[in-house]
C-alpha cells in the first residue's frame, strides 16, 4: 500500500541522506495541497513543492502513516503537511515542509526605477506574478501606485508591492495648518 511504501522511506535509516518521499505518496501530498490551496485561490494558478523531512530525525518504524492539513493552516507561500504514525504501539508527527506559490495578476516594472521615483503608467506593466511571495499585497491596478513614490529600487519584471510604496504625505514640514 501507499502507506507502507512511504512509511519504509521515511523510516530508513537516516544516517547519511535525508528521507526521501516515494513518488505516489509526494503525488498525494502535492494533490492535498493543490486543493486546499485552490479553495483560498480560486481561479488562480498553483505550484506546489514538496520539501524533505529533517535527515536527523530518527522515527520508529510505522507501517500507516497518515498525511493531514494542520487546523488553521493556509496553504500559501511556506506551509506545512503534517505526518504522523496511526499504529496502535506506536505514535509520532513531524511536520513536511511544502511552498505553496499561487499566480495571478499583477504589475511588475516596465523599467529599473531607483529610490524615490515618481511611478507614471509608463513605469508598469501587466503581468502574472506569485501573489505568495511576499506578505504585503501585489498591486494588480494603476490607480493606487500612479503619482506614488518608491520605497526602494526596483529591477524590470520586479513585481510591485504595497510595501514597495511610500505614503502620500499630506503634510510637508513647515507647512502652514488652520484649524
Amino acid at each position: 500500500s501507499v502507506n507502507k511504501a512511504f512509511a519504509l522511506l521515511l523510516l530508513a535509516p537516516m544516517c547519511a541522506s535525508p528521507a526521501v518521499l516515494d513518488d505516489t505518496l509526494t503525488q498525494r501530498v502535492q494533490s492535498m495541497a493543490s486543493a486546499a490551496s485552490q479553495q483560498s485561490a480560486p481561479g488562480l494558478r498553483v505550484e506546489v513543492r514538496i520539501g524533505q523531512l529533517d535527515p536527523r530525525l530518527k522515527l520508529a518504524p510505522c507501517t500507516t502513516v497518515q498525511p493531514y492539513l494542520p487546523a488553521g493552516m493556509k496553504l500559501w507561500g511556506a506551509a506545512r503537511i503534517g505526518l504522523r504514525c496511526a499504529d496502535a504501539g506506536v505514535r509520532w508527527n513531524v511536520f513536511l515542509p511544502i511552498t505553496v506559490d499561487v499566480f495571478g495578476p499583477g504589475l511588475v516594472a516596465a523599467t529599473a526605477l531607483p529610490v524615490g521615483a515618481s511611478l507614471t503608467a509608463a513605469d508598469l506593466k501587466p503581468a502574472s506574478v506569485n501573489l505568495s511571495a511576499s506578505s504585503s499585497a501585489a498591486l494588480a491596478t494603476t490607480e493606487l501606485p500612479v503619482a506614488r513614490t518608491l520605497a526602494r529600487p526596483v529591477q524590470p519584471g520586479d513585481t510591485l508591492r504595497n510595501a514597495d510604496l511610500r505614503a502620500r504625505q499630506c503634510l510637508a514640514a513647515g507647512d502652514s495648518v488652520r484649524p
